[in-house]
């Protein structure tokens, strides 16, 4: 006969239950019907109505308690009655449980024995006991180790463990008990949370100060506790060693046992020794179930599902865009062409005006004026844009007799053609920046879906460590989430909602991340709720000056500047100069600054951002041409990139001189196609950019003169420097202002 390992399994399972009958039955020191329940609460789970009912009598056996066979064996067969029917039904008993267990025992009541009070009274007890049975095996052998346990479930184990310890105390002896609750501290200790440890030391003490009357060891088992959770950080191993030492140090330094003797030494030493043996890798598997310990998984898979989720749209819809701006930019045009110009306008001229002449058939005769005669009338006109008589041929201009006729009706049909034209450049520059745009759409997507597509790594040691040391500094966040790595690490809580100093709580969250973190992100949840979040600071940071004056006689100034933060560690620096001065000037140079903060925002690349701002521009029916400086600094790298688009030369003030950012470009909206060149640098703490408008360096007679004046002024505060700046220029045009003058001075330097 050959056992599987299902078989195996199951005969040590109903050995196992065979032990717990025994023990029960030893609660008070002989057989009792505590060992009933756990039948009852056993069917209740379908356990064999024939081995285990076998297991519950034949466990009355070892107290030679013969006179209870019979009592005994009426509450198995009410039960085998009772749980046939409702699995027939397929159903289970509820509430109504303890009336079956309560009356099966009434064989024991009345059979063995005078005292019907007592039994009465532990028969109560029993049926109850029959209800903390049926939860506690629910806990243990159906919820498992995989949900936290509610109150009243652990209320329950803890009356099942005192029973249980009883049981153990009759049958094999307070030694014994002892051994058993050592193993359980440690295991304790070792898995479950902190304080946790000092409850079950708590609960498995109860069961030798009911069995002895002695509330010692109520205090001995907290100190086995307290000592095992000192070393246990360490080192399971001397955990096991610190408690055995602690029970030494409590019989020979304080008189709390009643006796000891070598027997209770060692099983105690065998208890140390049994959690020693215990392979780490299933106490780790078994910490890793616990749903104290485990980590909030569906929370976190959720996020990763949704990531992924979002990531598969944001690709499938990049796509979409890339094949949109595709088509956008296959789409061709069909223009006339001016040999086909030329033929159509001398057949309308022929229709329009010579057909209806009187002298119509006459010239048709001689031939005059020709076909090709016409022709060379309307290359003439398409050239020069209109003619006049002297661009007449001779046939034309001599033998005519409508000859202004059919210069007003050419003219006029140059001027549709024109418009025409026109009209289809502009169609072709509308789609090939709709085109642009698509496909620049298409890009921020699919880097969008790239991002997040990678898995949010959770942190779940360090929220315990920010937990912790965010509370020692008075900030106690009800929820807290921390993930990423590195520089790329993010925390988000729920907090209080309440006045709170920003720096002391970003410097407690950076020193328990071990990086400088700063708030990104801050929204009210509730009214008394705020949400928080907070991402690694940049190692540098920047701070800024603007001084500007409008053109004498004008109410308003054609420069218009922004500084702008374009991601967590980016910032745009921009000056536009609209062409001219007043308030059209103004509102053609906001428009342009407007336009490229919103595409940077979006996160579009420069070169594709002021490609098609300048063909916005150069459609435009009048002149709005705008010289545009830009500048793009990294303050995680501090690498800058400058962009010029007719805008004077620009300066980067450094320890060691002065370096001068030139550009040459022509201004925005000149050229249909203009392609911005991005110059890029390295720079350095403490280095100051200086931008300004071609009113302030038309004040100055060259570049070296500004340099020599630069290099007179403390270039430390930004808005000093812009403010000299503006004043020196100002006095070299003797107090007048030719053009709108603006200078931005930025200093980047060393967070810390």
């Amino acid at each position: 006969m050959n056992f599987r390992k299902a078989d195996w399994k199951s005969v040590i399972e109903y050995l196992c239950y065979f032990g717990a009958f025994t023990l029960l039955n030893a609660v008070t020191g002989t057989a009792t019907p505590f060992s009933a329940a756990l039948l009852a609460a056993l069917l209740h789970f379908g356990k064999s109505v024939v081995i285990a009912p076998t297991l519950f009598l034949v466990s009355f056996l070892p107290y030679g308690a013969f006179d209870l066979l019979l009592p005994a064996a009426i509450p198995a067969a009410v039960y085998i009655v009772v749980f046939l029917i409702y699995r027939h039904f397929d159903a289970l008993p509820k509430g109504e449980l303890i009336l079956y267990v309560l009356f099966s025992f009434t064989g024991y009541v009345l059979i063995g024995g005078d005292d019907y009070l007592f039994k009465i009274i532990l028969s109560v007890i029993a049926a109850a006991f029959s209800v903390v049975c049926v939860i506690t095996l629910k806990l243990l052998f159906v919820k498992g180790l995989k949900y936290k346990p509610s109150y009243d479930e652990l209320i329950c184990l803890g009356i099942f463990t005192l029973f249980f310890g009883l049981g153990v105390t009759h049958a094999l002896g307070e030694a014994a008990w002892r051994m058993v609750s050592a193993v359980l501290i440690l295991l304790a200790v070792y898995l479950l949370k902190e304080g946790a440890g000092g409850m079950v030391s708590a609960v498995l003490a109860l069961s030798l100060t009911v069995a002895t009357g002695d509330l010692s060891y109520v205090g001995v088992f907290l100190i086995w506790c307290l000592a095992a959770a000192c070393v246990m950080p360490f080192s399971r191993y001397l955990a096991a060693v610190a408690l055995l030492l602690s029970d030494l140090v409590i019989f020979f330094a304080f008189p709390l046992y009643a006796h000891y003797g070598y027997l209770e030494m060692i099983l105690l030493m065998v208890g140390c020794l049994l959690f020693a043996l215990i392979p780490s890798k299933w106490l780790e598997k078994v910490k890793e179930q616990l749903s104290a310990f485990r980590e909030k998984q569906l929370v976190r898979q959720t996020i990763n599902r949704n990531r992924s989720m979002l990531s598969n749209r944001l690709y499938e819809i990049s796509t979409v865009f890339l094949e949109m701006g595709n088509i956008f930019n296959s789409f061709q045009r069909h223009v006339m062409s001016e040999e086909k110009a030329r033929a159509h306008i001398s057949e309308r001229i022929d229709a329009e005006i010579c057909r209806s002449c009187e002298n119509y058939k006459r010239c048709r005769q001689k031939r005059a004026p020709s076909p090709a005669a016409l022709e060379k009338l309307a290359e003439i006109g398409i050239a020069k844009g209109r003619v006049s008589f002297i661009d007449l041929p001779k046939e034309i201009s001599e033998q005519c007799i409508h000859a202004n006729n059919l210069i007003f009706f050419l003219n006029k049909q140059l001027a549709e053609y024109r418009s025409y034209i026109l009209e289809s450049m502009n169609m072709d520059v509308g789609r090939q920046m709709i085109g642009a745009q698509a496909i620049g759409i298409s890009e921020i997507l699919k880097g969008l879906a790239v991002e997040t597509a990678q898995t949010l790594k959770m942190q779940s040691k360090l929220e315990k460590a920010l937990s912790a040391a965010l509370a020692q500094k008075g900030f106690f966040p009800s929820e807290l989430l921390v993930y990423g790595e590195g520089e790329h690490t993010e925390v988000s809580m729920i907090l209080p909602n309440r006045e709170f100093a920003l720096k002391p709580f970003c410097d407690a969250v950076g020193e328990a991340v071990g990086t400088d973190m700063t708030v990104s992100e801050k929204a009210n949840v509730t009214e008394d709720k705020i949400f928080v979040t907070l991402r690694h600071a940049p190692r540098y940071d920047a701070v800024f000056g603007i001084a500007h004056a409008a053109k004498d006689g004008s109410s308003a100034s054609g420069d218009t500047h922004s500084v702008l933060r374009i991601g967590p560690n980016r910032f745009l620096v921009a000056l536009s100069d609209g062409m001219g001065s007043g308030e059209y000037a103004e509102s053609v140079s906001g428009a342009t600054l407007a336009l490229i903060e919103s595409f940077y925002r979006a996160g579009m690349s420069g070169e594709l951002i002021l490609g098609t701002v300048n063909k916005v521009l150069s459609i435009n029916t009048e002149d709005s041409f705008t010289a545009l400086d830009i500048g793009v600094v990294d303050l995680t790298s501090l690498r800058a990139d400058f962009i010029k688009f007719g805008a004077p030369y620009g300066f980067i003030i450094t320890e060691d001189g002065i370096r001068i950012v030139e550009g040459n470009s022509l201004p925005l909206g000149i050229l249909e196609d203009l392609k911005p060149e991005i110059h890029s640098t390295d720079l350095a703490p403490n280095n100051m950019l200086v931008f300004f408008s071609d009113g302030i360096s038309d004040a100055y007679r060259s570049s070296s003169e500004m340099i020599d004046f630069l290099r007179t002024l403390p270039a430390k505060n930004p808005q000093n420097l812009a403010d000299e700046i503006l004043s020196h220029a100002i006095a070299l045009e003797n107090g007048a202002k030719k053009d709108d003058m603006t200078v931005l001075c930025v200093r980047v330097f060393a967070r810390r």
